[in-house]
C-alpha cells in the first residue's frame, strides 16, 4: 500500500513542474481537459479524470492543485499490448480481447510501440457472461466482424480520462462513436447501441488509457426478446410476455424489425394490484397491453423527433415530446418519460420506460390502496374520511406526496403513539402533503415552485434532471419513485413525512451523510451530555452542524490535539448548541447573539460568505511566507497573534523583494496578542485602542459603522467589522481588510493626483517654485517629505499676494520650495514631534497636542499628517512659509495667541465664502 501511495504522489509530482492552473498543458500522461461549459464559472477541470478543487496556490517552490481523488491506479511501465497480456490489477484479465487482437496485427503492433497514444476499453473476462451458442455461431465465422469489434474499443491518438463528474464527450473509435452516460453515480459508455459499464476507469500505460468494461461492445447479437430476458431491470415484462407466446414470438422473429417501449419493473410496480392481477387473468387484456408498447418498424433515438407520432400495434397513438434533453411518449393525456434509448437488437431496437402504456381507469385512492410500499400509509389515512374521500373524487385533480411504508416504521415509537393520544397532529401533517388543482408529474414540474396544501400549508418542489425534493414545513423529502399516474392526479413516494418533525435532533443528524463526522464524534462514550441534550424531547435546541468538508481545513495538529483531548472536543461540539429555542435561519437578525452551552454565536447577514474571506485571504499569505518572522510567528502554534489581511487587488503589484516583505510583516501582524471582541470589550475607554507591537502603533477606532483600523497613515485607514470580517483561529484571529495599512503603490505624485484639493494646492505651488520642481517630485525613486499647503491656503491669497509670489526671484524660489520640500528623508508626525532637526530655519513646535512648524514669524498648523506615498510622505499645513506684504489679519494660528505676518484676511475670505455659498444652498433648496 505504502509503494501504490508513494508512487501514484510520484507520478502527480513528475508530471506538474510547477504548472499553474492558466497555464496548464498535456504532458507526459498528465491531461487535462476542460469538460463542462463555456462560462468559466460552470468550466470543470480534470487532471487524469481527477477534478481540481482548489488549483494555483503557490508555494516559494512550485503550484498546488488539489483535486478530488488519488490518480490511481499508478502508472504501468507497460505498455497497452504487454497490460492486455499482464494486468496489474488484481482479478482483471483480458484473454478476450487479446485473442481478437490477432485479426489486425498492425494494431496489435501499434499498441506496443510507447511513441504512439491509445485510449483503449477493456471488458474484464470476469464480467463477460457465457455467450450463448447463437452468439458464438455468428461471430467466429465472421473474421471482419472480430476486427469491427476489436477496432471498437479502441480509440487511436489520444489520452482520454473519464472525470469524476460532470458531461463526458463522445469519443471517436477506430469504429464509431462511443458515448457517455452517468446513473446512479456510475458512468456507462454505449457503441453501436451495446450498453456497458466502466467498472474501473483511469489505467495509464506507457502509451494508453485503459478503461475495464463488464462488456464486449458493438457486437449485437441478441434479438428483443433475448434483450428483454437479460436486461436486469425488465424481468415483469419479461414474465408477461411467457404467458403470451404470439407476442413473444412475434418480437423473436428476425422477419423485419421493431421497437419495444418496455416498462421497467418499477413501472410495474407503480399500478395496483388489482390491475397487475388483471394481467395475469385476462390474457386477452395482457396481449393488448403488450401491443401498447410495440411498434411494427425500427425507431431508434435520432428518429425520436419531437411532435413526431406513431401508432402502436393495438392501433394506440403515442406522441414524441422531446424536453430539456429529455424523451416523453404522450398517450391519453399521458406523459411517459423514456428513461434509457437505443438498446441495440439484432431485430428491432429497445427503449425503456417509467410508465405502463394504458388508460389510468383509477384513481389516487385505489392506486394508493393497491399499493405494497404505501400499505402504511392507507391505515393512517383511513382513519380520516375526508381524505379518502377527497382522493378517491374523479372530478378533482390531486398531486400527493406520500412517505413509503419504511419511513413510517422508522418513527419513533413515542412519536407514533402521540399521533393516536392527538390524531389531529398527523391529520395536519397528511393533508399538507395533498396539491389540490395540479396534476404536477414529472413532465409538467418546474424548477423551483411553491403550492399551497388542502391543508392550508406549504410545499416548495425543486427538481432537477438528477433528483426531484420537496420541502414543508421546514422537512424536506427527496421523492424516490416519481409519477405513479392515476385518473384523477398523481402520486410520488418521498422519504420523509413532511410538517411535522418526527425525530429528534441527534436522529436526524443520522440522516444526513454531509455531517457524519459530527455524527459520530457526538456517538462517542464520552460525549453523554451532549446526547442526552439532542435527543431530549423537552429540550428546544438550534444546532449549527459543521460539514464533513469543514474538517478539512483543521491543521492536522490541530485535528490531532482535539481527537486526543475529548474534554476539548465536547467544549468544541457544544460551541456549536444553542439551549435558548428553536431558532429558523428566517427568524434569525443582523448583529444577534445566541448563547450556546460554551460560547457565544455571533449572527452576522452578509453577502459576503466566509469560503470567500478564506479565499482572498490566501495572495496575502502566500507572499508573507516568503518572509521568516512570519513564518517563524506562524508555525509557533502556542503564541497567539492578530493579522490584518490586505485585499488581493492591493496585493496586485507587489513584489517579494525582502525589505517590503519585511514593511508588510511590521504593518500588519500583531505578534503575541489576539485582538477579538472580548479582548476590545475591556478596553477603557471603549472607543479608541492603540497597541503597539514591532514598533509600530495600531489604532483601531468603534465606530458605528465598525471599527477602523491604521498604522498611522491617515489616507491608509480601512473599516472592519470585528464579527462578519473576523477568522478565529488555534492561534490568532484574521481580519479582512480593504488595503495595505504601511504600503502605498501610488508615488507622490499620483496620491496628489488622487485627491483635487492636493492637486489645486500644488499646481499653484509650483507656479512659485522653481520650474524644475515638478520633475523632481516625480522622480519614484527619489524620497521626499512635503509640506502641502491646504487648498484653502492658496485659495485665500489675495491679488497682491498672488503678484508678489509671481516676482520673486529664482534663489528666493529656490528657499521657498526648500521650505516645503525636504529631499531624501520621510518624515512622519513622530519623527517631526520627536525633534527631527528640520532645514532652512524651519522649526517645530508642538502645542495643545497639536503640532506647528515655525519659520521667520509664521507659524503654521499641520492640519491632516501622514498621507503616505511609495516615494515620500505628504502633510497639508495652513501656512506658506514665506513673508508676503503684510495684510490685516482677523484670526491667530489655533493653539497661540500670537499674530501672523501673513494671513492676508484668508480666514475673512473663507467666513464670507462659507456664508454665500449657505444662503446660496437654501435659496437653491426654496426654489425646488
Amino acid at each position: 500500500m505504502r509503494i501504490f501511495v508513494e508512487y501514484a504522489l510520484l507520478g502527480i509530482l513528475l508530471n506538474f513542474n510547477g504548472v499553474l492552473l492558466d497555464n496548464l498543458y498535456t504532458k507526459s500522461k498528465t491531461v487535462v481537459e476542460l469538460i463542462s461549459g463555456t462560462n468559466r464559472l460552470r468550466q470543470i477541470f480534470t487532471v487524469n479524470g481527477a477534478v481540481l478543487i482548489t488549483s494555483n496556490i503557490t508555494a516559494s517552490n512550485g503550484v498546488l492543485h488539489i483535486i478530488d481523488r488519488v490518480m490511481a491506479p499508478i502508472t504501468s511501465a507497460k505498455t497497452v499490448h504487454d497490460y492486455i497480456l499482464y494486468p496489474e490489477i488484481p482479478s482483471y484479465s483480458f484473454s478476450s480481447i487479446n485473442n481478437a487482437s490477432i485479426v489486425d496485427l498492425d494494431l496489435r503492433q501499434w499498441t506496443s510501440e510507447t511513441n504512439r497514444k491509445f485510449t483503449v476499453f477493456l471488458p474484464n473476462d470476469g464480467h463477460l457472461v457465457s455467450m450463448p451458442s447463437y452468439g458464438q455461431d455468428r461471430l467466429f465465422k465472421d473474421w471482419y466482424l472480430i476486427r469491427k469489434i476489436y477496432h471498437a474499443h479502441t480509440v487511436l491518438d489520444t489520452f482520454s480520462f473519464i472525470p469524476s463528474k460532470g458531461d463526458i464527450p463522445k469519443l471517436t473509435s477506430m469504429q464509431g462513436d462511443i458515448t457517455f452516460h452517468r446513473e446512479n453515480n456510475r458512468v456507462y459508455i454505449k457503441s453501436n447501441r451495446v450498453k456497458a459499464l466502466v467498472i474501473q476507469a483511469n489505467v495509464p500505460t506507457v502509451n494508453g488509457i485503459i478503461h475495464v468494461i463488464d462488456n464486449l461492445l458493438y457486437f449485437i447479437y441478441m434479438n428483443i426478446v433475448q434483450t428483454i430476458q437479460k436486461l436486469p431491470n425488465t424481468q415483469t415484462f419479461k414474465l408477461y410476455l411467457e404467458r403470451q407466446s404470439a407476442v413473444k414470438s412475434y418480437l423473436g422473429s428476425l422477419n423485419g424489425t421493431k421497437t419495444v417501449f418496455v416498462p421497467t419493473d418499477t413501472a410495474f410496480a407503480k399500478l395496483p394490484s388489482n390491475k397487475q392481477q388483471q394481467f395475469t387473468n385476462d390474457l386477452t387484456y395482457l396481449s393488448q397491453i403488450l401491443n401498447n408498447h410495440i411498434l411494427s418498424s425500427e425507431v431508434d433515438e435520432a428518429s425520436l423527433v419531437n411532435g413526431q407520432t406513431f401508432t402502436t400495434l393495438s392501433n394506440k397513438s403515442i406522441t414524441v415530446i422531446r424536453k430539456d434533453q429529455t424523451f416523453y411518449l404522450e398517450t391519453e393525456d399521458m406523459q411517459i418519460q423514456v428513461v434509457e434509448t437505443d438498446i441495440g437488437c439484432t431485430n428491432g431496437v429497445v427503449h425503456l420506460i417509467d410508465n405502463v402504456i394504458l388508460r389510468k381507469d383509477y384513481t389516487v385512492w385505489e392506486a394508493i390502496t393497491g399499493n405494497d410500499q404505501l400499505i402504511k400509509m392507507k391505515s393512517f389515512m383511513q382513519n380520516y374520511n375526508d381524505l379518502p374521500a377527497l382522493l378517491n373524487n374523479a372530478g378533482v385533480h390531486v398531486t400527493v406526496f406520500l412517505p413509503f411504508d419504511y419511513v413510517m416504521d422508522d418513527i419513533p415509537g413515542s412519536t407514533l403513539s402521540s399521533f393516536s393520544t392527538n390524531p389531529d397532529i398527523l391529520y395536519d401533517a397528511l393533508s399538507g402533503h395533498i396539491i389540490l388543482g395540479h396534476t404536477l408529474a414529472t413532465f409538467n414540474m418546474s424548477r423551483k415552485e411553491t403550492f399551497n396544501t388542502y391543508g392550508g400549508h406549504q410545499l416548495t418542489t425543486v427538481f432537477s434532471k438528477e433528483e426531484i425534493s420537496v420541502t414543508g414545513s421546514y422537512i424536506k423529502a427527496g421523492v424516490i419513485v416519481r409519477d405513479i399516474l392515476c385518473s384523477n392526479g398523481v402520486i410520488h413516494i418521498i422519504d420523509n413525512l413532511m410538517h411535522v418533525a418526527t425525530r429528534n435532533v441527534l436522529d436526524e443528524m443520522k440522516r444526513h451523510k454531509e455531517i457524519s463526522v459530527v455524527s459520530s464524534f457526538i456517538g462517542l462514550y464520552t460525549m453523554q451530555m451532549l446526547q442526552n441534550i439532542l435527543s431530549d424531547k423537552d429540550e428546544d435546541i438550534t444546532i449549527f452542524v459543521p460539514v464533513n468538508n469543514a474538517f478539512n481545513d483543521i491543521p492536522r495538529s490541530r485535528a490531532d490535539k482535539f481527537l486526543m483531548d475529548s474534554l476539548l472536543l465536547e467544549r468544541i461540539l457544544q460551541a456549536h448548541v444553542v439551549t435558548s429555542g428553536s431558532h429558523l435561519v428566517e427568524q434569525l437578525y443582523a448583529e444577534q447573539n445566541l448563547i450556546s452551552v460554551e460560547d457565544t454565536i455571533y449572527i452576522r447577514k452578509s453577502n459576503n460568505t466566509d469560503q470567500l474571506k478564506v479565499h482572498l485571504h490566501k495572495p496575502f499569505f502566500n507572499i508573507m511566507f516568503e518572509n521568516e518572522d512570519f513564518q517563524d510567528l506562524s508555525d509557533a502554534s502556542d503564541e497567539d497573534m492578530t493579522v490584518f489581511v490586505p485585499s488581493p487587488s492591493s496585493l496586485a503589484n507587489i513584489t517579494t523583494n525582502p525589505s517590503i516583505l519585511t514593511q508588510l510583516y511590521l504593518g500588519h501582524v500583531l505578534p503575541g496578542l489576539k485582538i477579538d471582541q472580548k479582548y476590545l470589550s475591556k478596553q477603557k475607554p471603549k472607543g479608541a485602542v492603540n497597541v503597539t507591537g514591532n514598533n509600530i502603533t495600531f489604532s483601531m477606532t468603534n465606530q458605528t459603522i465598525g471599527y477602523s483600523i491604521d498604522v498611522g497613515y491617515s489616507n491608509l485607514r480601512y473599516y472592519f467589522n470585528i464579527i462578519s470580517d473576523g477568522i478565529a483561529c488555534s492561534n490568532g484571529i484574521v481580519y479582512m481588510i480593504d488595503g495595505l495599512l504601511n504600503f502605498n503603490n501610488k508615488t507622490l505624485i499620483q496620491e496628489i493626483q488622487s485627491d483635487n484639493s492636493y492637486l489645486h494646492a500644488f499646481n499653484y505651488m509650483l507656479r512659485f517654485w522653481p520650474s524644475d520642481s515638478g520633475k523632481k517630485l516625480r522622480q519614484p525613486d527619489r524620497h521626499f517629505t512635503l509640506f502641502l499647503p491646504a487648498a484653502f491656503v492658496v485659495d485665500s491669497l489675495s491679488k497682491a499676494a498672488v503678484d508678489f509670489l509671481d516676482s520673486i526671484t529664482e534663489q528666493e524660489k529656490e528657499k521657498f520650495y526648500a521650505r516645503h520640500v525636504i529631499e531624501e528623508h520621510v518624515l512622519t508626525i513622530k519623527d517631526i514631534s520627536q525633534g527631527w532637526k528640520m532645514k532652512n530655519n524651519v522649526t517645530a513646535e508642538y502645542i495643545d497636542h497639536e503640532i506647528f512648524l515655525k519659520w521667520n514669524n509664521t507659524q503654521s498648523r499641520i492640519v491632516h499628517a501622514n498621507i503616505l506615498s511609495s516615494n515620500g510622505l505628504i502633510h497639508i499645513i495652513d501656512k506658506l512659509f514665506i513673508d508676503l506684504p503684510e495684510m490685516p489679519t482677523t484670526v491667530s494660528p489655533k493653539g497661540t495667541t500670537k499674530k501672523s505676518s501673513h494671513t492676508n484676511g484668508s480666514e475673512s475670505v473663507l467666513i464670507f465664502h462659507s456664508f454665500y455659498t449657505i444662503v446660496l444652498t437654501i435659496f437653491v433648496i426654496l426654489l425646488t
